[in-house]
Parts: C-alpha cells; sequence; structure tokens
C-alpha cells in the first residue's frame, strides 16, 4: 500500500491544472452528474469518484479505465465505455500529464503505486465513507 509520503511525492509531481481538477468541485459535480445519468447508486458514484482521482494521479491509466469500471462497479462493457469516453471528454482530457517521479528510497513511488493500484482500490472500496481520494488529497495539500 502507497504511504502519504508516496501519495504526497505523486500528488505534488502533478501540475497544477491537474491539482486543480483533482480538487475542484466541478469535478466532482461533473463525475456525480455522469453517475446519476448511468444510474450508479451512492456506493458505485463514491467508487467512482475514487477511481478518477486514481487516474488524475497517475496511479490508474486512463486507456484501461473502460476494464476498471465493468471490474469495479459492474458495469457491462457498453455502459463502461460510454461512461468512460464522457469523462475522458469533460475531465481526462483537461489533465496534464505528470512530470517524471523522483525516486525515494530507492523506490521508484509511480512503479510502486501502480503495483499497489488495487490494493489502493481495495482500500477505498472497503472504506468508501472514511477513506477517499478527496481525504487524502486534502491531508496532502
Amino acid at each position: 500500500m502507497p504511504t502519504e509520503q508516496e501519495l504526497e511525492k505523486l500528488y505534488n509531481a502533478l501540475p497544477q491544472n491537474t491539482k486543480d481538477l483533482l480538487t475542484s468541485p466541478n469535478t466532482a459535480r461533473e463525475v456525480t452528474r455522469l453517475a446519476e445519468k448511468y444510474s450508479l447508486n451512492p456506493s458505485n458514484t463514491d467508487m467512482l469518484l475514487n477511481e478518477v482521482g486514481l487516474v488524475l494521479l497517475g496511479v490508474e491509466d486512463p486507456n484501461t479505465f473502460a476494464d476498471d469500471l465493468m471490474e469495479v462497479l459492474g458495469m457491462e462493457k457498453e455502459q463502461a465505455d460510454n461512461l468512460t469516453r464522457e469523462l475522458t471528454h469533460t475531465i481526462f482530457s483537461l489533465a496534464e500529464k505528470p512530470k517524471e517521479v523522483e525516486v525515494v528510497n530507492e523506490v521508484d513511488v509511480k512503479e510502486s503505486l501502480e503495483s499497489d493500484a488495487d490494493a489502493m482500490r481495495e482500500l477505498l472500496r472497503k472504506n468508501s465513507k472514511t477513506v477517499n481520494i478527496k481525504n487524502l488529497i486534502a491531508n496532502l495539500k
């Protein structure tokens, strides 16, 4: 599981506009609007918000986002593809690529986070009421 130091390092490597997207109430509103459009329940809406946050942080690959939605939310492929297309158009396309992440304690943070993405997703899923991307980022700011 990534440490708070690793998350902070990754967050700090983000371009300012991506940090702004990650913390913007407009981003949360847009994700919530799309969740309602696709009839997601509140728990799945929280998970969708977390998944979007993981993509913006660079932990998850936007190219496999639809597959992640099928796995995490149990969506059908067509629905996941359509939602991914809308999120790409309204949010992901606005984010700049992060800078290269420096090595911390001889471990590449990005590689470490990618290898722990499933563990992070599981933590967020099990504790979605108390732990979420928004809270994690708020602690780093």
